[in-house]
C-alpha cells in the first residue's frame, strides 16, 4: 500500500525531531558541566589549556590559598598586575616576573600597608588581576569569588579606558574566559538581556563546543561509571585519560603563551641599552624608548578606532558590577588608574572626555547612594611621575608602592564599616567546576 504521507509533513516531523534531540543534547551537556565535581572534569584542560586565561587558575585554587583569613580582592587588567607584581618584587624580591607572573596571587605590601593600619584586621589580598581583562570578564571574576567558602570582604576595581573598547579582544561575553566563567554562573545560554542574535551565537557556540568535546565526554563519562562502580577502566581508557589529563609542562608555560615568560629577572634599577627592548621579558626597571614606542604603537590598535559595539556593553557592565556589589554589601573601590601623557594622547580627544564623564557620573552616583562605595580618581595624580612607568602604561614598584600606601587606608576604613558579605545563596559552599 503507498504511503501518503505528504512530503512537507515529513520534512517538519524530521526537523523537529532533530531540533527535539539538539535541543536535550544541549541542555544535558550544560547540567553536566554544572554539576558533575570538578575532578572529573580534568578533559577540559588540554583542549584549551593554550589560550586558557591565568586567573582560571587562580581562581580554581582559591579557597586553597585565601581560606583562612578576611580576604581583599584586587581585580583589573594589566594595570592592576603590573602595579601588584612589580610592587612585591620591588619589596620582596617575588614573583620571579618572569615564571610566575601570570599567576602570582598576592600583593604582600598592600597587606603590609593595611597591617600597619590595622594591625587586628589581618586582611589579605587576593590578587585577581588578568591581562587583557575587560569590565564585562571583571564582573565575572568578582561573581565567581563571591561564591568561594572564604568571599572576599571588600573588592578593589582597577579600571583605565581599554577595559571598555579594547579591539584586541573578543566581543563581550565571546572570550574563553567569559565562556569559562559564564558556564559556571549561568548553566543555561539564553538571557534575556542579550539580543536574539547574540543568544543564538553564543547557543551555537556552545553546541560547537559541544560537538567538539563528544569523545572527551564519552571518556569522562565512563572514568566516572568505572569510579562509582569500583571498576578498573580497560587498559585503553586508562591510556585515553592519560592523554586528557594537564601536562605540567603545558601548564608552566601559560606565561609564555601570554607574552610573559622568558628570559630571566632583571634586578632593580638596572636600565635596558638605550633604543633596545627585549619582546615578552618583564623587569623592573623604566623602559627604554624602544619599550615606551612599542607600547604606543601597541595601543593605537587597541583604542584606534574607538570600538562603539565594545564601549556601551561594558559600560552597562561597570553600572552592573557596582550594583551587584551594593546588593551583596561587599565594599567596592573603583580605582581609574593613572596614565602617562604619552598613551593617553593616541585616544581620541572627545572620548577620553566621554569616558572621564561617564565613570565619573556612574561612581560618584554610586557614592551618593551606598556608603560601601568608594571612587579613587587618579587619573591626573601628580604624585605619579613618569619614573613610576616601565612603559606609557603599567606602572612598576615604585608606582605599585604609592598606589598600595593610597589604597591601604580606604581599603581599612570601608572593611571597618561593613560586615562580610554574603555568598550567592546558588553558589556557596559548592566547588569550583573551573580547570
Amino acid at each position: 500500500m503507498a504511503s501518503n504521507l505528504n512530503p512537507a509533513k515529513a520534512i517538519k516531523i524530521v526537523a523537529g525531531s532533530f531540533s527535539l534531540c539538539l535541543l536535550l543534547s544541549f541542555v544535558g551537556f550544560e547540567l553536566f558541566l554544572e554539576y558533575c565535581p570538578s575532578k572529573d572534569l580534568q578533559f577540559l584542560g588540554p583542549n584549551q589549556l593554550k589560550d586558557r586565561p591565568p586567573v582560571l587558575t587562580k581562581l580554581q585554587h582559591y579557597d586553597d590559598e585565601h581560606g583562612q583569613r578576611p580576604t581583599i580582592m584586587l581585580v583589573g587588567s594589566s594595570l592592576a598586575q603590573y602595579a601588584s607584581n612589580l610592587c612585591d618584587f620591588g619589596q620582596f624580591g617575588s614573583p620571579d616576573l618572569n615564571k610566575e607572573f601570570a599567576t602570582y596571587t598576592r600583593f604582600r605590601y598592600l597587606d603590609k600597608a593595611m597591617a600597619q593600619r590595622d594591625p587586628a584586621a589581618r586582611l589579605e589580598t587576593a590578587n585577581l588581576s588578568n591581562s587583557g581583562a575587560m569590565i564585562s570578564e571583571d564582573f565575572l571574576i568578582i561573581k565567581e569569588a563571591l561564591s568561594k567558602k572564604n568571599p572576599p570582604r571588600a573588592v578593589v576595581l582597577e579600571i583605565g579606558p581599554r577595559d571598555f573598547i579594547d579591539n584586541m579582544t573578543p566581543d563581550p561575553y565571546r572570550s574563553r574566559l567569559a565562556q569559562v566563567l559564564a558556564k559556571r554562573q549561568e548553566p543555561f545560554a539564553w538571557r534575556w538581556d542579550r539580543s536574539t542574535s547574540d543568544n543564538l551565537d553564543i547557543t551555537a557556540e556552545k553546541l560547537s563546543l559541544f560537538y567538539s568535546m563528544r569523545g572527551e565526554l564519552h571518556d569522562c563519562i565512563v572514568k566516572m561509571a568505572c569510579d562509582n562502580l569500583h571498576h578498573p577502566a580497560s587498559i585503553y581508557q586508562a591510556g585515553l585519560m592519560a592523554k586528557l589529563a594537564p601536562k605540567a609542562e603545558l601548564i608552566s608555560d601559560q606565561g609564555a603563551a601570554q607574552g610573559q615568560s622568558q628570559g630571566k629577572s632583571q634586578k632593580p634599577g638596572k636600565v635596558k641599552e638605550k633604543g633596545t627592548m627585549t619582546f615578552g621579558h618583564i623587569d623592573d626597571a623604566v623602559g627604554s624608548e624602544a619599550l615606551k614606542e612599542y607600547s604606543v604603537s601597541e595601543y593605537k590598535g587597541r583604542y584606534l578606532p574607538v570600538n562603539e559595539k565594545k564601549w556601551p556593553v561594558e559600560l552597562d557592565n561597570l553600572k552592573q558590577l557596582i550594583a551587584y556589589c551594593a546588593e551583596k554589601k561587599v565594599p567596592l573601590i573603583v580605582v581609574n588608574m593613572p596614565l602617562t601623557e604619552r598613551n593617553l594622547a593616541v585616544l581620541p580627544d572627545d572620548f577620553k572626555t566621554l569616558y572621564e564623564k561617564s565613570v565619573r557620573e556612574i561612581c560618584n552616583q554610586a557614592e551618593r547612594e551606598n556608603d560601601c562605595f568608594a571612587y579613587v580618581d587618579l587619573r591626573n595624580d601628580k604624585r605619579f611621575e613618569l619614573s613610576d612607568f616601565r612603559d606609557t602604561v603599567h606602572m612598576r614598584s615604585t608606582g605599585g608602592k604609592k598606589l598600595a600606601d593610597l589604597l591601604a587606608p580606604i581599603v581599612i576604613e570601608k572593611v571597618a564599616a561593613h560586615s562580610a558579605p554574603e555568598a550567592g545563596a546558588k553558589f556557596a559552599g559548592k566547588p569550583s567546576t573551573i580547570n
